[in-house]
């Protein structure tokens, strides 16, 4: 990035921690105006368009700093993170697809790997991905919480041991002690 595009890119990263992501996007915007094939600044562009609240156009963004860069592999999981938040999950497997070689031992790959499955209607491979991500990191607490909720939802035996483990990573949700609560309702009437 050269000095100048830097300079933006630190604006703008100081106005989005001062709280001002719409400062921040103008200084990106600006940025871009003057350096329109400098990767970092569209990576940083898309970071903001999702703290606005626009996971397409922060998608859209990220596509853009994949172009200039593909061989950045962040790029690719900005992107496919930003498309599994605006709802288009086939969408982000195609992003994350070639790129499983080189991220598949990260936990948080595997985590997003498994939210794009999940929320594509692929149960199976979703499980399978959340099963790796536990693998490299047990206490990987939105897999806790994705397989607890898969086995409730698959009937399997041991939600209600899931729903324990996913809840000693993060007692406060509230979601994770109503899943319980299901479990064992579930339990209840198996039994009986």
């Amino acid at each position: 990035m050269s000095d100048s595009a830097q300079n933006h890119y630190d604006m703008a990263a100081q106005a989005l921690q001062a709280g001002d992501p719409a400062r921040s996007e103008a200084l990106l915007r600006e940025g871009l105006n003057q350096f329109p094939r400098s990767p970092d600044l569209w990576s940083a562009l898309g970071h903001v368009a999702a703290v606005l609240g626009d996971p397409a156009t922060a998608a859209e963004h990220h596509a853009k700093a994949r172009g200039l860069d593909p061989a950045k592999l962040d790029h690719a999981f900005n992107q496919a993170t930003a498309l599994i938040r605006a709802g288009h999950y086939e969408a982000a497997l195609a992003v994350l697809e070639p790129i499983d070689r080189e991220l598949s031992g990260s936990d948080h790959y595997c985590s997003t790997r498994g939210a794009a499955a999940l929320g594509a209607g692929r149960t199976v491979e979703a499980v399978q991905w959340y099963d790796r991500a536990l693998a490299i990191e047990p206490g990987q607490s939105k897999a806790l919480r994705a397989r607890a909720r898969l086995a409730l939802e698959t009937g399997a035996d041991d939600a209600l041991a899931r729903f324990d483990r996913a809840i000693k990573s993060d007692p406060g949700d509230p979601h994770l002690w109503l899943g319980k609560a299901q479990a064992l309702d579930i339990m209840g009437e198996a039994k009986g």
